[in-house]
């Protein structure tokens, strides 16, 4: 998918993603971390290994939360300690 812009060029769906802020509420499975949110300039994928306040998280889960606002992504994430 392309959009197209009033000078000529196009703009892939993908390059407007990495434009946006993904808001991103986090769980650590088996952990006394009580999780939190976080703004990523990207959208994370199962199996990324994510910083947290200095913890190194394995994303075992992610899933939409609501739909998007304008740049805004809503997602939430399930994690792990990575063992890294």
């Amino acid at each position: 998918l392309t959009f197209r812009s009033n000078c000529g060029t196009g703009i892939s769906h993908r390059e407007i993603k990495r434009m946006a802020t993904f808001k991103i509420s986090y769980f650590i499975q088996d952990d006394e971390h009580p999780g939190g949110i976080i703004n990523l300039d990207y959208q994370p994928e199962i199996g990324d290994s994510i910083d947290v306040g200095g913890l190194q998280l394995e994303v075992i889960e992610i899933f939409e939360l609501i739909p998007p606002s304008g740049d805004f992504y809503y997602l939430h994430a399930t994690c792990r300690r990575s063992e890294t």
